[in-house]
């Protein structure tokens, strides 16, 4: 679920892309509850990388930016 959310904010963000910090931001209420800040940036950089290697968003500098 939070992976998918996450394309779809960073689709909806368009070619600029959006900033780790912008995406926590819009997933932080479906996080779990019982979670730092620090874990759930954590937990948000790790879909990042895995969504990375699944080839659906990339990087470019500190912004996030979709593939398709």
């Amino acid at each position: 679920k939070l992976k998918q959310m996450t394309l779809q904010f960073i689709q909806n963000a368009g070619e600029e892309g959006a900033k780790r910090e912008d995406i926590y931001e819009y997933l932080k209420a479906a996080m779990p509850g019982n979670k730092s800040k620090e874990q759930h940036l954590r937990l948000l950089g790790h879909i990042l990388n895995e969504m990375q290697q699944e080839n659906s968003v990339r990087s470019k500098g500190r912004f996030w930016i979709a593939t398709e």
